[in-house]
């Protein structure tokens, strides 16, 4: 669609692909007209709308100076927030973490009386990525968008199929209960077990979540990749259950692929083995 619209391409990667949609329907809705001035966050959205598959993504853009707008689907995203200077935190008692205040207010991190230096936010796939730089953490679910703007910020759902009276899709604000990591980054990077390769080993069924999340959609069952392989698991999804597996990289070669005599795999170490596996 994009290259029907004059649009080139020099990668078939996301990182490519997604900032020129976002360009696209920037300009689709300039042109359109609205009754309201457009926000960087409803652009989001309308992105968010077109995608299909797993993602976790950052947005920042020069038509929406000092905004940053975070959303995920599948893929793990973590928010972390840290005041200036080791000041108050940004919630009252860890103990007693605070919800999101009500809809349609940003929420003001820096506590009253805290001037010392900017306020930091920090976005990660994980929390080892950011435990050295805060504990404070608020995890992003699925159709989650952050709306960061000018040290506050908003959290808000994607409402899929619903839409407003300008035919765009709606948001509603949603309540997130900020966290506190009590580990180490040692503990986090090791956690339990005795070295890393061990590690590994009992986190590759966690590891296939992660990897299918997105991928595989149930028709009827709104629970997530995780639940679902667990539920399967245990035998409470009956045989009769229609999946649709979506593998956006291939769908536009399945035609040649179906066509084909010899498929060749290339790959070495544990690629190599999901390879020898394929064949037999």
């Amino acid at each position: 669609m994009l290259q029907r619209k004059g649009f080139t391409f020099e990668s078939d990667t996301d990182t490519e692909v997604i900032p020129k949609l976002a360009k696209f329907l920037y300009d689709s809705m300039k042109e359109k007209g609205s009754s309201r001035e457009l926000t960087f966050r409803q652009l989001v959205c309308e992105v968010m709308k077109q995608l299909e598959g797993a993602y976790a993504l950052l947005f920042k853009s020069p038509h929406f100076p000092g905004e940053l707008i975070a959303c995920k689907r599948g893929s793990p995203l973590i928010m972390g927030i840290k005041e200036p200077s080791d000041g108050p935190r940004p919630f009252s008692d860890p103990e007693e973490p605070q919800p999101f205040p009500a809809a349609g207010f940003f929420k003001e991190v820096a506590s009253k009386g805290t001037t010392q230096g900017p306020i930091e936010f920090y976005f990660a796939s994980d929390s080892s990525a950011i435990i050295e730089h805060t504990k404070t953490v608020l995890m992003l679910e699925d159709d989650d968008v952050a709306h960061l703007s000018d040290g506050t910020y908003a959290v808000y759902r994607l409402q899929r199929g619903e839409e407003d009276s300008e035919g765009y899709v709606r948001q509603e604000t949603v309540e997130r209960i900020s966290q506190t990591l009590e580990l180490e980054l040692e503990q986090i990077m090791k956690g339990e077990y005795d070295h890393f390769m061990q590690k590994e080993i009992y986190e590759q069924p966690n590891s296939i979540q992660q990897t299918m999340r997105g991928r595989i959609k149930f028709d009827g069952l709104n629970e997530d990749v995780g639940t679902l392989v667990e539920r399967s698991l245990r035998g409470e999804i009956s045989d009769d259950a229609h999946g649709r597996i979506v593998l956006g990289g291939i769908q536009q070669y399945a035609q040649t692929i179906c066509r084909s005599r010899r498929i060749i795999f290339v790959a070495c170490g544990t690629s190599f083995h999901a390879a020898v596996a394929c064949r037999q």
